[in-house]
Order: C-alpha cells, then structure tokens, then sequence
C-alpha cells in the first residue's frame, strides 16, 4: 500500500530527527575513541610493565629467603655452629633488605593502578558501553522508520513516536501490550474509532510520562549546578 503524503511529510522530519542525533553520535564517537588513546598511551602502562618484571624478581627474591630460612631451621635443629647458623642468618637479612623496597615499589605501584582504573578506566568503560547502546537504539529507530514510512507496520500510526522518544530498554514491552489491547479493542463492540481513541491518549499519556521524568532530571542538574556555583563564588570571596 501507499503511504499518505501525511505520513511521507512526517517520516520525511523523523529522518531529519534521526540524521542530527547520528552526526551528534558520531562526533562523541570520535571524542570517545581519542579518549581511548589517551588511556591506552597513559604513563601508568610503562609502571605496570615494570611491576610485573619486578615481581618475578620479587618472587625469585622471596624463594630464596624462604630457602635461607628452612636453611637455618636444619642447622639449629642439627646444632650447627654458631657461626654457620650467624651466616645464614645474615645472609638471610640480606635478602630481606632487598625484599623490603620492592615491595613498597609494588605496592605504590597497585595504588597508583587502582586510582587509574577506578577514575579513568571504568568511567570510560561505562561511557562506551553507554554510547554503544544509544547506536543501537538509533539503529532500531531507523530499521523501524524505513517500515512505518513505506506503511509496512499494523500498529496506529501514532506507534512511530513511541519508537522515536521512549528509550528502547522499554520499547519492546510497551509496544507489544498497547498493540494487544488495540487489537482486542478494536474487535470488540467499542468499534475502531474508540480503539483509536484509546490509542492516542495512551500514546499521549506515555510520552508525556517521559517528558516529565527528563524534565525533572534536567531541573535537577540545573539546581546542583546553581548550587555549585554558588558554593564557588564564596570560596572565591573567602580567598579575596
């Protein structure tokens, strides 16, 4: 069938809608794929690189202390002279001081590993995988439009905004329950101008849910950002 000239106008502005968020996406694709560079060529690899070289020569270093110390265990044991037991012992400590930096070296090393990855790594990972399913999302709309604008799909028309702004993690359930209890109304002896009806004002009501909810979020930031702000500009007149 056909599409109307209505709905060839309407999906011709959803094809608009969609081609601004790919460049928008495809702008932080960049941002995101630069920042992965700058963490992939962060100093803190060359340390870790080190650290794991120095702990082979720390593990090599603490199989020979354990070996000294059994050493001595035996000699004490088999009443060895003191001044055998005295050298193993020395020798022993000896190993021990060459331990002791090492160690230290390992551990700030950890430290500085962990602070990287807790406030570099892991923000980036959930950014990626963030903006991995936003690219999905844009995907299904697509996929979803080219269909809705060539009259391919059996749901109202007003379906297309449900699929253009409601997040895609909820998509699929709503859809499905909405396009059942179409179906059945408009079966049913209300007729297919009440199921419409029903229809719209569902569809009304959800994106109004959503429009809310973002409002709200948005209202929120603002706030913590005045509040900030505020916060800023009276260390600045303690400090002056």
């Amino acid at each position: 069938m056909r599409p109307s000239r209505k709905r060839h106008l309407i999906s011709k502005l959803f094809w608009f809608l969609l081609h601004v968020q790919l460049k928008l996406a495809a702008s932080r694709s960049r941002k995101l794929l630069l920042r992965s560079d700058q963490i992939l060529t962060a100093p803190v690899w060359e340390e870790v690189e080190l650290w794991g070289a120095t702990l082979l020569v720390l593990n090599k270093l603490l199989a020979s202390c354990d070996s000294r110390l059994q050493l001595c265990h035996l000699q004490i044991c088999e009443e060895a002279p003191v001044e055998q037991i005295n050298s193993s012992l020395a020798k022993t400590k000896e190993l021990l001081d060459e331990v002791a930096p090492l160690v230290k070296n390992n551990e700030a090393c950890m430290e500085r590993y962990t602070i990287f990855s807790q406030c570099e790594i892991e923000p980036h990972r959930r950014e990626m995988a963030a903006h991995s399913q936003l690219m999905d999302d844009l995907l299904h709309r697509a996929q979803y439009l080219r269909l809705w604008s060539t009259g391919q799909t059996t749901a109202p028309a007003l379906e297309v905004l449900l699929y253009m702004f409601v997040p895609a993690v909820h998509l699929q359930s709503l859809t499905g329950d909405l396009q059942e209890e179409y179906t059945i109304r408009q079966i049913a002896a209300t007729g297919p101008k009440a199921a419409q009806w029903w229809y719209t004002k569902q569809v009304v009501s959800t994106l109004w849910c959503y429009l809310y909810r973002t409002i709200k979020r948005l209202s929120a930031i603002a706030g913590t950002m005045e509040a900030l702000t505020r916060i800023w500009h009276y260390v600045l007149r303690l400090f002056s």
